[in-house]
């Protein structure tokens, strides 16, 4: 059986990588389908909360390969049982934020699986808080962005990260709970989680088990044939990098912050990325 997880930045292009992934024979990949009261509650007290959590994810992964097997449904965070190219709304609300378009649910699942077939799960800050544990146990994958596009995506959303919060991050990592408990202003949180990431795959992934959002779209989406049980159509695919949304969020702010040695974003990203992504977007 061939069970993978998936992990990234928020807003990094990991719920476009599920739904490229689920165009693939043999294939299903499932968006943040773990509920957090998954977690709740202690059923030994002499284990850790992450080893109960990682025995948790592993029996998550039984149960959902035998569901799709047996009648062909799984749980998923989606939009009409379908898990979208992206998970908020395009138009945002009277904030100026854009909100969640997918909600946690069955998802019916119509196409021929083998016994062996690749089952691919995505959680971004629970997987890479757990990454030390998980890695032992499960192919591990990560995708990355320009840290510039990621941050200013962060601005316009109506998530957790928007207030500098990554609470399914800090539910399992103490260290980082501290850290941003005792940061003060939401952008030095956000810049500090950011850090956690990049550090986190820096650690534990070789580089081919890290793929750039940037590849994702200039290979439409070939590049992850990998992950899959087969090779992924091409679709037409076009980066959101340019958002003409990000140019009015104070970009000279948003670079002076990735500039600090808060947060490094080496081998994935060097800084001329970041000029250059800042001036496409000022030429917008």
């Amino acid at each position: 059986m061939t069970t993978r997880l998936l992990m990234g930045l928020p807003r990094s292009g990991t719920t476009l990588v599920c739904h490229l992934l689920n165009r693939a024979a043999n294939t299903v990949a499932l968006h943040e389908p773990i509920a957090g009261g998954v977690f709740d509650g202690a059923s030994n007290r002499r284990e850790s909360p992450r080893y109960q959590a990682v025995r948790r994810i592993e029996d998550f992964v039984q149960e959902t390969r035998a569901s799709l097997l047996s009648v062909g449904e799984a749980r998923s965070k989606s939009a009409a049982g379908v898990i979208p190219t992206n998970p908020v709304a395009e138009k945002a609300g009277i904030d100026g934020l854009r909100r969640e378009a997918v909600e946690l649910g069955r998802m019916l699942v119509d196409k021929p699986l083998s016994t062996d077939f690749v089952l691919l799960i995505k959680h971004n800050a629970l997987f890479t808080a757990l990454l030390p544990e998980l890695v032992e146990k499960f192919p591990c994958y990560a995708i990355v962005r320009n840290p510039l596009a990621v941050l200013a995506s962060w601005q316009t959303v109506q998530l957790p990260i928007q207030r500098g919060r990554i609470p399914m991050g800090e539910r399992f990592d103490e260290g980082l709970k501290v850290s941003l408990e005792r940061t003060q202003g939401v952008l030095a949180r956000q810049i500090g989680i950011m850090g956690w990431f990049f550090n986190a795959y820096r650690e534990h992934f070789d580089s081919n088990r890290v793929i750039r959002y940037e590849d994702v779209i200039a290979s439409h989406g070939s590049c992850l044939s990998p992950l899959s049980g087969g090779s992924v159509s091409s679709m037409v695919l076009e980066t959101h990098n340019d958002n003409a949304s990000y140019r009015d969020l104070g970009l000279d702010r948003l670079v002076s912050a990735l500039s600090g040695a808060e947060v490094d974003y080496s081998p994935f990203y060097g800084s001329d990325d970041i000029l250059t992504a800042a001036d496409d977007l000022a030429r917008l």
